[in-house]
């Protein structure tokens, strides 16, 4: 099956909000308080298997300054995707595929139909709706589409660390131990599972503890570090060559677990291990918070996610929650654990709350897809990036307007031909129309992204000290004709030959960048990228494949080249 929405209701101060996973890498920001750990605690709390991740804290969902209209609900809309998830739920709730609601599921299939299931933090039960059938057999079905679902993993960076030791006592050794769902039972429940895949089975942890002869413990033990090496210490080897600021974390690392009890003691103990033999082939040991932080960051979140015990059947689908990834990582680290994060959304969906602008680089996050955090009047609520008006989200936005700025780190504006934009959209625009057609013939233009109207002073500072030549684009509406005049008069009117506001050969005021357009290549991009907003088109459009891209802007009609045709005879000048 596959997640397409949360619904959260009255849970804390989220009245009620919605995420929808229209998207496989998520950022939520937001200043502080306002809510972006919230929304990421209420989608755990859907997942009745974490309920004791860190002492169960996200269960308590009312809300301390309001009285509570009702019971916390956490809701998600899915899909069933292929004839296993059918089988799986006949099995599941012992029906054959011939029976009513097995057809009813069948159909859901067949047409992509959502599923909303949900659950009552109040009585902590799940139900289905929209389902005719009596309440045992919606507990039924609820609980069978709960166990085919992907999996959550959660993971708070600023609490969430690798333990010294994973204890067991000698009473759980001797039955068969389930762990709980504790953090300190997750870690036993991660041993465990290392101990099985290991032996290919052969030797639970169990069985390990109760085997007498120390070279046979130590045969277990090297399969062990066997395999922990090949899990993890090639997958680090491999991540460093593509990070280049991890830290100083040498090549030559191996892993180990460490056992150690006494026969008189009643506990076993376990240790995670790094042997560096990087000193003229010494080995030296080090726990897992020895060595740096992009490794602790890397190991906690591998382990978690390979040694999870569902993750062996479906190593795809899950969904990543992150609060504030990479925040013990140099910046430079973050912004390559943006580009990780991007490799995994490949295969699963991360939602991860940020600060960071290392980590909303406009070029690999889509930025239509980020969702702002806002708490006005107390209340928790998300807004798409398209949705936002600047002035109310100021704050807000600033890790975004910041991430707008690095951008100039990438252009060399020393004697460069530069093309300053108002924002994101004017930039993905003519960076196509620079990329897929020949209107625009100045050779090794940059064009630099700005982050509103009126964020544009450094950039324009950048422009009159370094480049050969540059020009700034604004929109001839209110807010583009106010920074026009705050420019002119911090600048000197002499700038002012750089700055040219939008124009059309029909309309010289109120023209922004959607107006280009014609009405048929409104029509086109609207259609082609399913926004009800042309200026959010321009957004999903740059994301879309190059095909699809190169053939809207290879088929702009005459309308829109005429209404361009100013703008790109002014961007043409600095030839």
């Amino acid at each position: 099956m596959e997640f397409k929405k949360f619904i959260i209701e009255n849970y804390k101060a989220i009245d009620n909000t919605e995420l929808t996973l229209n998207s496989t890498l998520i950022p939520i920001i937001g200043i502080n308080e306002s809510g972006k750990t919230t929304v990421l605690e209420a989608i755990l709390c859907f997942d009745k298997s974490k309920d004791k991740y860190n002492k169960g804290r996200h269960l308590e969902w009312k809300n301390k300054y309001q009285p509570s209209k009702g019971p916390a609900v956490i809701s998600a809309e899915a899909i069933i995707n292929t004839d296993n998830d059918l089988e799986n739920l006949s099995k599941s709730m012992k029906l054959t595929l011939d029976t009513d609601l097995m057809k009813v599921l069948a159909k859901y299939k067949k047409n992509k139909s959502t599923i909303r299931i949900s659950r009552n933090l109040d009585t902590m039960e799940y139900s289905v709706s929209g389902f005719d059938i009596d309440n045992l057999q919606n507990k039924k079905l609820a609980s069978a589409i709960f166990d085919i679902l992907p999996y959550l993993l959660y993971f708070d960076d600023f609490s969430d660390r690798v333990p010294d030791k994973v204890e067991f006592t000698k009473t759980q050794m001797d039955k068969e131990y389930a762990p709980g769902k504790s953090r300190a039972q997750e870690w036993q429940s991660l041993v465990q599972e290392i101990f099985h895949r290991s032996t290919n089975g052969d030797f639970s942890l169990r069985d390990f503890v109760r085997i007498i002869d120390n070279d046979d413990k130590d045969g277990v033990l090297s399969d062990v570090k066997g395999y922990l090496n090949d899990e993890i210490i090639e997958d680090w080897k491999a991540l460093k060559q593509r990070w280049k600021n991890l830290g100083d974390d040498v090549d030559d690392l191996e892993m180990k677990i460490k056992h150690t009890s006494q026969p008189d003691d009643d506990h076993f103990v376990f240790e995670f291990k790094v042997e560096d033999k990087t000193m003229q082939g010494k080995s030296r040991f080090f726990g897992i918070d020895q060595r740096s932080k992009g490794f602790q960051w890397f190991f906690n979140f591998t382990i978690k996610l390979k040694f999870n015990t569902r993750y062996k059947n479906s190593p795809s689908g899950a969904i990543y929650l992150l609060d504030e990834p990479g925040s013990y990582l140099h910046s430079s680290a973050q912004e390559e654990l943006l580009h990780e994060l991007k490799r995994i959304s490949k295969n699963n969906i991360i939602i991860y709350c940020t600060h960071s602008q290392h980590l909303l680089d406009p070029d690999v996050i889509n930025v239509s897809k980020i969702k702002i955090a806002e708490k006005e009047a107390g209340d928790v609520f998300l807004n798409h990036f398209g949705s936002v008006k600047t002035n109310n989200y100021e704050g807000a936005l600033s890790p975004l307007y910041d991430a707008l700025h690095l951008k100039v780190g990438s252009y060399k504006f020393d004697k460069q031909k530069v093309v300053i934009t108002e924002g994101i959209t004017d930039y993905y625009f003519f960076n196509m129309l620079l990329e897929y057609t020949t209107l625009i013939k100045v050779p090794n233009l940059s064009i630099v992204p700005g982050a509103g109207a009126s964020h544009l002073k450094e950039l324009i500072s950048f422009a009159i000290t370094w480049s050969a030549k540059y020009i700034i684009l604004l929109d001839s509406d209110i807010s583009g004709n106010k920074a026009y005049k705050k420019y002119e008069n911090h600048f000197g009117k002499e700038q002012t030959v750089n700055f040219f506001r939008y124009s059309t050969p029909l309309k010289n005021e109120n023209v922004v960048l959607e107006k280009f357009l014609s009405l048929n290549d409104q029509k086109r991009i609207n259609n082609l990228t399913g926004a009800k907003k042309v200026k959010d088109a321009f957004i999903k459009i740059y994301f879309m494949s190059t095909e699809e891209k190169k053939n809207f802007i290879e088929n702009l009609d005459k309308d829109t080249l005429n209404n361009l045709s100013l703008v790109i005879k002014r961007i043409n000048y600095l030839k």
